[in-house]
């Protein structure tokens, strides 16, 4: 957080000393949505929300949730835009950015699985709605496809990856007798 240099479009500061037990929401509103979508290259992003729980493990805090949004974006291949449905789960471990911090001068950096998902803390408090938003732009398509770009793909003879181009002598062979 300290690290930041732009303002987070859908902020939502948390207090780890003040968290309650019950599940919480949070909802984009139009101009958050809009602002996510600028930061992602969306065309549009419909709506956004994410349910989160909240567990305090010591200092620290785990959270799990699932983030649900109705977004609008272009096809890499027909340009068109398309209107998809993302469902994702997530975990996420908020830690004092201190415990983030490498102190050594190894050049090597050994990351365990349960570290990948690791947020910086400040003192006792994060941003879970930033935490959302970077949950989204992880789980969006680099190269989104719509559903006429398999027929675009066809109709102008391209390739896909492990396809072998037949051969213009194949219909000759068919209609040779054996």
């Amino acid at each position: 957080m300290s690290g930041d240099t732009h303002l987070a479009e859908l902020s939502r500061l948390a207090f780890a000393a003040q968290l309650e037990q019950a599940p919480a929401s949070i909802t984009a509103s139009e101009a958050e949505c809009a602002a996510l979508a600028a930061r992602f290259g969306l065309v549009r992003i419909n709506t956004l929300s994410a349910d989160c729980s909240y567990e305090r493990q010591g200092e620290d805090v785990h959270v799990t949730g699932t983030l649900r949004a109705d977004i609008v974006q272009s096809c890499v291949i027909t340009l068109e835009d398309f209107a998809s449905h993302i469902n994702q789960p997530f975990q996420l471990h908020f830690v004092a950015e201190e415990t983030l911090a490498d102190d050594s001068d190894e050049a090597e950096i050994l990351v365990e699985q349960d570290d990948i998902d690791l947020m910086p803390m400040d003192n006792g408090r994060f941003d879970i709605g930033e935490a959302v938003a970077q949950t989204l732009a992880l789980a969006l398509d680099p190269y989104p496809r719509g559903p006429n770009a398999d027929a675009a793909i066809s109709r102008k003879g391209i390739l896909r990856e492990g396809e072998e181009k037949e051969s213009p002598f194949a219909a000759l062979g068919a209609l040779k007798k054996d």
